[in-house]
């Protein structure tokens, strides 16, 4: 409770129960409160840590803890903690406990005889687990019998011997693993090495392009002069036709001097000799046959004059 619009609400202590009618704001710090609330988390925390999905030996008290100690008048397996909480009043605290690891073989129940522990198994038809007196019947006297004890000690050898194998294997394919993890990341783009990779990629290749740029440039650079000089002398060739069509055209209009043509004819012979020359295409880059990484220099098509002007 808290104080509100001036009005003092009555609070109760939670451990004395005593209402008090003041702002809890201003009551004194239960420290030994705020103590047992500390260490009721840090047990809490602590009995979390211990807990286990699938422990190998479950305790007694908690199956989802894994258990540490056999207790040898229980027969029963306990953690430590479960153990010693178990264990505290007097009347079980002289109990001999000793590590699960060399607790004893469990044995199944005689079939005849539940409180007594089966020591053999009949290996004929029946299958039975039976006791000592069991065994001596009539009807088992005959029977190839098994001894449990032989038989679990002979089997937790070999259990062993796998365990073994299997932790060896279980380290190979961790390491297995754990070297696939470091091939994988190795690849990821962001890996260190690879970003070189790259940069030498791009460092390659940019020398590359550099020189097939620079390639190019020198095609396109000589092949447009080629065409510029063929183009000055179509145009040289353009200037003097129109001068000597130009004297064509002022001799006839002038009428002067019709009988001696001399001149002219000799200015418009070539041409006149040669006619109207056949249409010549001059070809343009995109006719040209090109590969980027200019290994080779473009080539123009085999049959210029058949192409088609846009």
């Amino acid at each position: 409770m808290t104080a509100t619009n001036n009005i003092i609400l009555s609070v109760k202590c939670p451990v004395e129960r005593i209402v008090t009618k003041r702002d809890p704001t201003l009551l004194p710090t239960v420290r030994h409160l705020i103590d047992d609330i500390r260490e009721m988390l840090s047990k809490k925390k602590e009995e979390e840590s211990r807990l286990v999905d699938d422990p190998h030996i479950p305790c007694a008290e908690n199956e989802r803890h894994e258990a540490a100690r056999y207790c040898k008048t229980c027969k029963e397996s306990y953690c430590e903690s479960c153990y010693e909480w178990a264990h505290q009043s007097k009347l079980f605290s002289k109990h001999e406990w000793q590590s699960v690891d060399q607790k004893p073989f469990v044995y199944p129940m005689c079939l005849n005889h539940a409180q007594k522990t089966a020591i053999f198994k009949c290996q004929e038809d029946c299958h039975q687990f039976l006791c000592e007196e069991c065994s001596k019947e009539e009807k088992h006297s005959t029977h190839i019998k098994k001894n449990l004890e032989e038989i679990s000690k002979s089997n937790f050898v070999l259990l062993a011997m796998t365990d073994q194998i299997l932790e060896n294997i279980e380290k190979h394919l961790e390491m297995q693993i754990a070297d696939a993890n470091m091939s994988v990341s190795s690849f990821d783009m962001h890996n260190p090495q690879l970003k070189s990779a790259i940069e030498r990629v791009e460092a390659a290749f940019e020398e590359k392009k550099q020189k097939a740029l620079a390639s190019l440039e020198r095609f396109a650079n000589g092949e447009k002069m080629k065409m510029v000089d063929k183009r000055i002398g179509i145009q040289q060739k353009l200037r003097e036709l129109k001068k000597a069509k130009k004297n064509v055209q002022r001799k006839m209009k002038r009428k002067i001097d019709l009988h001696d043509i001399s001149e002219i004819e000799k200015s418009t012979a070539g041409f006149c000799k040669s006619g109207v020359p056949p249409i010549k295409n001059f070809p343009q880059f995109k006719n040209y046959s090109f590969t980027p990484d200019m290994s080779s220099y473009p080539t123009p098509p085999f049959n210029i004059d058949a192409l088609q002007r846009n």
